[in-house]
């Protein structure tokens, strides 16, 4: 135990004090620690585009499907909707091509929202609230769910195409 109290209380040397990273690069230059190793933000980035583009797409099939209810459901009032594990797989998993855990798992959430909104934007839509979540009810695995909500709204004063009619 003594040995963890004693790490927590050692100092980083100046050299490699992150709140002096000029002396650090100074001391690296140009180089890599280890050049030899195949890690780049961009080969994470390459990994986790497809993942989250496939989860956002499903977010807004999932918006669109209720937006052509009548009235259409532009606000979720602060709760969700979400789709519940059958046979131990969620339809998620199925519309997504990979266990939607996953995205929770390596935080992919905020990534996954921002293009949900991006996309809502660009249809002409004011995103006032956006949620992404996993939860357990009552501590049962097989009650797990990924839920959605949304608040949406859009400029009445615009023409849309039934105006030109």
């Amino acid at each position: 135990m003594e040995d963890i109290v004693r790490s927590r209380e050692w100092k980083t040397p100046s050299l490699f004090n992150p709140l002096e990273p000029s002396r650090a690069e100074h001391y690296l230059g140009n180089s890599f620690l280890n050049s030899n190793l195949s890690l780049s933000a961009d080969s994470v980035k390459r990994y986790y585009s497809p993942r989250n583009t496939a989860f956002a797409t499903a977010i807004v099939d999932f918006i669109a499907l209720h937006l052509k209810t009548d009235p259409p459901f532009v606000d979720t009032a602060g709760w969700g909707y979400g789709y519940k594990i059958k046979n131990g797989v969620m339809k998620w998993d199925s519309l997504i091509g990979y266990p939607v855990e996953e995205a929770f798992y390596t935080l992919q959430e905020g990534t996954i929202l921002k293009l949900v909104r991006i996309d809502l934007k660009r249809r002409g839509f004011k995103v006032f609230s956006l949620g992404l979540w996993q939860e357990t009810c009552d501590g049962m695995a097989e009650t797990r769910g990924v839920f959605v909500s949304w608040r949406l709204g859009y400029d009445a004063s615009e023409p849309t195409d039934l105006d030109s009619r």
